[in-house]
């Protein structure tokens, strides 16, 4: 599944879009509408578990061989502060033929786009829940995965970035636990299921879904912002968590959204600041003038002071007449 370009987007538009119905949900109670989603897609309704954390003890192999703990990409424990990054989850399988290797190429496209790097700033944990994928596929894929993502690699790049393989029956502890749904489909030998991108914070909780990747351009944004919200700020520049504050996650756009509130409270600030600086400003420049127009006057009186005892003791200024 290495990153294909523009061969399978026109194909992954028409699944995101059947996909897309089977996230928004069935037609609500009461609705006399009926159910028009393709019998694959039904009842593969993405449900809310932010907050939730993911099964720290439930164990996967890693593109290596090697056997690890899921709690092991997340350090900390829920609810302690300290070391730790967020990390960026999603589960697909390897052997997808469309879905999967364009929503990689999407997110390593967003992933490419921001400042922060892999392993430094969050990690990457791609889980396939088929179980026929290896730990062979899964090495397959990452070697692929990285060649597309624009940054040299090195060790903490490869340490930061993990592909990993299990039982059915685990991966399916772990997309219950996130509220990620996908269906076998024996007739066709693939797996039906939509376009997730999850954001995990450092103790392994669920953070933000993103499953709207019509619109590239704000798949950036979106997860840098949703990395500085999952680290509680420990990442990112100040503007960072200014640009933040100034936002708020809209669940129904699967995005982030300016706040009017917000932006007008920070004008106020600045514009009591500007008029702060410039009344500042002019004290100060009064304050100055004053003290040259008292220095001033006092030379003048000095001066004055001077030639009037030159004349008292007899002697004449140089020039002057007597």
């Amino acid at each position: 599944m290495f990153p294909r370009r523009t061969s399978t987007n026109a194909r992954f538009a028409a699944a995101a879009a059947v996909c897309a119905l089977a996230l928004c949900g069935p037609a609500r109670a009461g609705d006399e509408e009926p159910d028009l989603r393709p019998k694959p897609v039904r009842g593969l309704e993405l449900k809310n578990r932010l907050g939730a954390s993911v099964p720290r003890d439930l164990v996967f192999t890693d593109s290596t061989g090697k056997q690890v703990a899921l709690g092991s990409y997340f350090p900390r424990q829920v609810g302690e502060s300290g070391a730790g990054r967020p990390v960026v989850m999603t589960l697909i399988y390897y052997k997808c033929p469309v879905m999967c290797p364009t929503l990689m190429e999407k997110l390593t496209d967003a992933l490419n786009t921001m400042d922060f790097t892999v392993g430094s700033e969050y990690d990457v944990l791609v889980v396939s829940f088929d179980g026929r994928d290896s730990a062979q596929d899964a090495a397959r894929e990452k070697a692929g995965q990285l060649m597309y993502y624009a940054r040299p690699t090195d060790d903490t790049i490869r340490a930061g970035w993990n592909y990993l393989v299990t039982q059915p029956e685990n991966v399916r502890v772990l997309a219950d636990a996130v509220g990620f749904p996908y269906r076998y489909l024996p007739s066709a030998g693939e797996y039906s299921h939509g376009p997730v991108v999850m954001v995990l914070t450092p103790d392994g909780r669920v953070s933000r879904y993103f499953t709207g990747f019509e619109d590239p351009a704000k798949l950036p944004k979106d997860l840098r912002l949703a990395l500085v919200e999952a680290s509680g700020g420990r990442i990112g520049t100040t503007f960072d968590r200014l640009f933040l504050w100034c936002y708020h996650w809209n669940p129904e756009d699967g995005t982030y959204s300016l706040q009017a509130m917000r932006v007008m409270q920070i004008g106020g600030i600045l514009s009591m600041l500007a008029v702060g600086s410039t009344v500042g400003t002019l004290l100060v420049q009064e304050r100055r003038r004053r003290r040259k127009a008292v220095a001033a006057g006092g030379a003048a009186r000095a001066a004055a002071a001077g030639t009037t005892g030159l004349k008292r003791g007899g002697f004449e200024l140089p020039g002057q007449a007597t």
